[in-house]
């Protein structure tokens, strides 16, 4: 499964699909802001939620009873300020999955270097290292060194309390049941 942010929906009879994008919220909002719900957006404008992955990686664990894999996850950030927070909220929805039992069997996150994104080009910074593309040299972020850290100890429980300063970037209240 593939994850990045939440879309946020409501009906909208004049749409071909029914429905519309609600503004300020997920994937609707304004880069390098803040969503409506008062979180952090990435320089896609890409709301960091990291409830809606552990929410629909138990939906669709339990519908289809099958393990799962997160074979995408990460967060166009060029000046790396939000990525730690970004992996360890996403990485506690992982590992709360595994201890209530789920099957989780891995976790990529996207990506490790700065590449070439189908829709923008090399403008969004998703990598663990940036990458000079005039030279190619590679520079590894802080975030890189967070994510080694969090490997080493197997867990993301000592990197919790970031997840409260600036921001409170995990709401175990908006955990599905």
């Amino acid at each position: 499964m593939n994850y990045y942010s939440r879309m946020v929906v409501e009906a909208d009879e004049e749409s071909d699909i029914g429905y519309k994008l609600l503004p300020g919220f997920g994937q609707g909002c304004k880069p390098n802001s803040l969503s409506r719900y008062g979180r952090p957006t990435s320089d896609f404008g890409w709301e960091i939620y990291p409830e809606g992955l552990y929410n629909i990686l138990k939906t669709t664990m339990r519908r289809y009873d099958i393990p799962v894999f997160v074979t995408e996850n990460g967060i166009a950030d060029a000046t790396d300020g939000l990525r730690p927070y970004y992996l360890i909220g996403h990485l506690k929805a992982v590992e709360k999955l595994i201890e209530e039992g789920f099957s989780v069997k891995g976790y990529m996150h996207w990506s490790l270097t700065d590449n070439y994104e189908w829709a923008s080009g090399l403008g969004m910074r998703f990598g663990l290292v940036s990458v000079d593309f005039t030279d190619g040299s590679l520079t590894p972020r802080p975030s890189y060194y967070l994510l080694k850290e969090i490997i080493k100890q197997g867990s993301v429980n000592g990197f919790n309390k970031m997840l409260k300063e600036p921001y409170d970037i995990f709401d175990e209240s908006l955990l599905i049941e």
